[in-house]
């Protein structure tokens, strides 16, 4: 269980500013220098312009498009949520489920950096319908 004002209480909210589609609040609740890297592309965005577009980038490529945090705990100003990601992938048509694992840092209720490993394979596996 996690207290009030937490790094994970902070993770959730912008989890749901994500699912909502709320772009502002998602982007408020980043810090301007945050880092965002995804260890299973390679891929890395540094500042909040960077990170917000890719998000909102890889949101456009789904319909209905949610996470859940399914587990996650926090120490100090770390987190890490497993987030189980659902939608409907809009070239394919195909609904599909695929986990991932976030480890946050944040500090003064801003998240400030984001590794991202999440499971490629049953993303490709989630597009084969």
């Amino acid at each position: 269980m996690t207290s009030a004002g937490s790094a994970l209480d902070a993770v959730r909210a912008w989890l749901q500013a994500f699912n909502d589609g709320e772009r502002e609040d998602f982007r408020a609740r980043l810090d301007s220098d945050v880092r965002f890297v995804q260890r299973a592309t390679g891929e890395e965005s540094e500042g909040a312009d960077a990170v917000e577009a890719s998000f909102w980038g890889w949101r456009a490529g789904f319909l209905g498009l949610h996470g859940e945090i399914v587990d996650g705990f926090d120490a100090g100003e770390r987190a890490v949520a497993q987030v189980e990601w659902t939608g409907l992938v809009k070239a394919r048509g195909i609904e599909t489920t695929f986990p991932a694992c976030f480890v946050f840092t944040v500090r003064d209720g801003a998240i400030v950096d984001i590794v991202n490993y999440y499971d490629v394979l049953s993303f490709a596996k989630g597009l084969e319908g």
